[in-house]
C-alpha cells in the first residue's frame, strides 16, 4: 500500500510530495525510506519522515539519508522550513532529529495509534538558516 502511495506521489503534476528508497549499494537491499511531503503544508514549508529497517538502526544510514533528503529540501525544493512528528517518549528519534538540527515544539495527542499505546506525539522543526548553521 505504502509502495502504491509513493508511486502515485511521484506522478504528480506538480510533484508534492518525494519518498526515496534507502538502499544498500552494495546489495541493492532495501533498508527503508526517507522524505519530504509538501502537500498540505504552508508555502515554503514541507514535512520530514522516515522509516529504517531495524537491523540498520545505529550504523549512520539514517543520518545519511536524512541528510541528503533535508539538503534537497532545502536547496531544490527551496523550503524554508521543515518539520517532522515523532513519538514524544522515543528518546532515539529525540537525539537523532536534534543531531539534524531540528528543535522541539508542541507536544500534543497524536494519531489513534499513539493514544492506543499511552504515547503522545512532538512536532520538530528546522529552519534552513539553522540547517546551514548545522552542516556547514
Amino acid at each position: 500500500m505504502l509502495v502504491e502511495m509513493f508511486i502515485r506521489w511521484a506522478a504528480e503534476n506538480p510533484r508534492q510530495n518525494f519518498q526515496f528508497a534507502i538502499v544498500d549499494l552494495a546489495t541493492k537491499e532495501l533498508l527503508g525510506s526517507c522524505g519530504i511531503r509538501r502537500e498540505g503544508c504552508l508555502a515554503g514549508q514541507g514535512e520530514f519522515g522516515m522509516g529504517i529497517g531495524r537491523d540498520w538502526w545505529g550504523k549512520g544510514i539514517a543520518r545519511e539519508a536524512a541528510q541528503i533528503v533535508l539538503s534537497f529540501g532545502f536547496s531544490e525544493l527551496k523550503l524554508d522550513a521543515i518539520r517532522a512528528v515523532a513519538v514524544f517518549e522515543n528518546e532515539a528519534v529525540t537525539k537523532f532529529l536534534q543531531r539534524l538540527g531540528f528543535s522541539p515544539g508542541m507536544r500534543h495527542r497524536g494519531d489513534s495509534w499513539m493514544v492506543e499505546k499511552g504515547l503522545s506525539a512532538i512536532e520538530w522543526r528546522v529552519t534552513r538558516g539553522a540547517w546551514e548553521e548545522s552542516f556547514r
